[in-house]
C-alpha cells in the first residue's frame, strides 16, 4: 500500500475539517468587529445581533437538506461548491457599504458554512473505524474552535493591520483555495462496519425516510436540546456578545478582549478531542456530558458574579470554560451512534441545526435586551451600556445549563448500542 493511501483518510478528513475551521473563524468575526460595524453603518445593537443570525439563518435552514443530500449523494461536490460559496460572501461582507449587502454576505458565508460540519462528521464515518468516532468528531469540532480561537485573537489583530474589510477579503482567498483542494482531493468511497465497499445509493434509504426516523426519535430531540442549551453561552458571549462585554465591564482593549474569547475556543480546541477520546476509552458517553454541564455552570457562574478579577484570571476562566464546554462534542458522537450508518448525515445535521438555533436566537435577544437598558450613553460615536444592563442580560446564561443538565437526564448510553464489546 502507498504512503498515501495510508493517510488518504486523514488527509481528506484533514481539508474537510480545514474548511470547518475557516467557517468557525468566518462565523465569530463580526463579534470582533462588532463596535466598528455599528458606526460603519450607524445601526443600533439589535441590528448588529441580527447581522450575526444572518449567518444562522441559512445554516439552520440548511441542516436537514444538508443531512439528505450527503446522505444520498456523498459530500464532495456539496463541500467544494459550499466553500466557494462562502468565499463569496466574505467578499460581499468586505465590500458592503450598505447594511443589506453586509446582511448577504453573511447569509452567503452561512449558506456555504451549513455543509462543514456534517460532511466532516460524514466523512469520517465512512473513511474509519466507527469506535474511533469520539475522537474524529472531537477533533473536528476542535478545529472549528482553533478557528474560532484565532478568529477571536488573531482577527483582531488583522483587523487593527487590514482593517475589517481586507481582513474580510483574506478569509474568502483562504475559503477559495479550501473550495478547489475539496474538489481535488475528497472521495466519496462508502466503506462498511465490515470493511466491503457499497455505493452511496445502494446505501441510502428513500430520500425522506432518513428525515423521519430522525425526526420520530426522542433520543434524537433530547441529545439536540442537550447539545444546544450547553454551547448557547459559548455561542451568545464567546462567538459575538464577549468582545463588547469585556470591553465595557472591564475597560479592556479589543485585542485583549479577543484574547480573552480567544480563549474560550482554544480550551474547546484542546478538550473537544481529549473529552471524545476520553469517552471512547470509557467505553460511555453520558458521565463526561455530565461533568461537562456542572463544570460548565460553575465556571460560568464565577464570570459573571465575581468582579475585578484580573486578566489573567479571567484567562484562566475562559480557558476552562471552553475546555470543559465540550460535552457538545460528545452529542454529535452521540447522534452518529444512535441511528443506521445510511442516515448518520441526517442524524448529525439535526443535532447541529437545534444547537446552533438555540445560540442564533440569544443573540438578537440580548441586542434587544441591551437596547432597552440603554441610556444614550455614546464614546468615541460607540454606544455604552450601563454595566448593570451586561449583567442583568447575561444572567440568562447560567439558565440554559441548566436546561441542558434537565435534557441530559432523558439520553439513554449510546456507546454500547453499536459497539456491544
Amino acid at each position: 500500500m502507498s504512503f498515501y493511501k495510508k493517510i488518504q483518510p486523514w488527509f481528506i478528513w484533514f481539508l474537510a475539517a480545514s474548511f470547518f475551521f475557516c467557517e468557525y473563524f468566518a462565523r465569530v468575526d463580526a463579534g470582533v468587529m462588532l463596535d466598528q460595524l455599528m458606526q460603519t453603518f450607524h445601526v443600533s445593537a439589535f441590528a448588529i445581533g441580527n447581522l450575526g443570525a444572518f449567518f444562522y439563518y441559512p445554516y439552520i435552514i440548511m441542516q436537514i437538506p444538508v443531512g439528505l443530500l450527503v446522505d444520498r449523494f456523498g459530500p464532495r461536490r456539496w463541500l467544494a461548491g459550499a466553500a466557494m460559496v462562502s468565499a463569496i460572501g466574505s467578499v460581499f461582507f468586505a465590500v458592503a457599504h450598505v447594511f443589506y449587502l453586509a446582511q448577504l454576505g453573511r447569509f452567503l458565508i452561512g449558506l456555504g458554512a451549513a455543509f462543514a460540519f456534517v460532511s466532516a462528521v460524514k466523512l469520517a464515518t465512512i473513511w474509519f473505524d466507527h469506535k474511533r468516532l469520539g475522537l474524529l468528531v472531537g477533533l473536528t469540532q476542535g478545529a472549528g474552535m482553533l478557528g474560532a480561537a484565532l478568529g477571536s485573537g488573531f482577527f483582531a489583530t488583522l483587523v487593527e493591520i487590514l482593517g475589517w474589510r481586507g481582513a474580510m477579503n483574506l478569509v474568502s482567498l483562504v475559503l477559495a483555495v479550501f473550495s478547489i483542494l475539496i474538489f481535488l482531493f475528497v472521495k466519496d468511497k462508502r466503506s462498511s462496519l465490515l470493511g466491503h465497499v457499497v455505493s452511496i445509493d445502494q446505501a441510502s434509504l428513500p430520500f425522506l425516510d432518513g428525515l423521519f426516523i430522525v425526526l420520530r426519535s426522542k433520543q434524537s430531540w433530547c441529545n439536540a436540546l442537550y447539545a444546544g442549551f450547553l454551547y448557547a453561552p459559548t455561542a451568545a458571549l464567546g462567538e459575538f456578545w464577549g468582545v463588547s462585554f469585556f470591553r465595557h465591564i472591564d475597560a479592556l482593549s479589543l485585542q485583549y478582549a479577543g484574547l480573552l474569547m480567544g480563549a474560550i475556543f482554544i480550551g474547546w480546541a484542546l478538550g473537544g478531542p481529549l473529552i471524545g477520546a476520553c469517552s471512547d476509552q470509557l467505553k460511555s458517553r453520558k458521565p463526561l456530558m455530565f461533568v461537562s454541564v456542572l463544570m460548565s455552570l460553575l465556571l460560568l457562574c464565577v464570570l459573571l458574579l465575581v468582579a475585578h478579577l484580573s486578566f489573567y484570571l479571567l484567562l484562566i476562566l475562559m480557558f476552562s470554560y471552553g475546555f470543559f464546554n465540550t460535552g457538545v462534542a460528545i452529542a454529535y458522537a452521540v447522534a452518529g451512534e444512535i441511528h443506521d450508518l445510511s442516515v448518520v448525515g441526517m442524524s448529525v445535521a439535526f443535532t447541529n441545526m437545534v444547537s446552533i438555533l438555540i445560540g442564533a436566537l440569544l443573540q438578537p435577544v440580548i441586542g434587544l435586551l441591551l437596547d432597552h437598558y440603554w441610556k444614550g450613553g455614546m464614546l468615541h460615536g460607540f454606544k455604552v451600556y450601563p454595566v448593570s444592563a451586561y449583567y442583568h442580560v447575561l444572567l440568562m446564561l447560567p439558565v440554559t445549563l441548566l436546561v441542558s443538565l434537565l435534557f441530559l437526564f432523558f439520553i439513554k448510553e449510546s456507546y454500547r448500542v453499536n459497539y456491544n464489546d
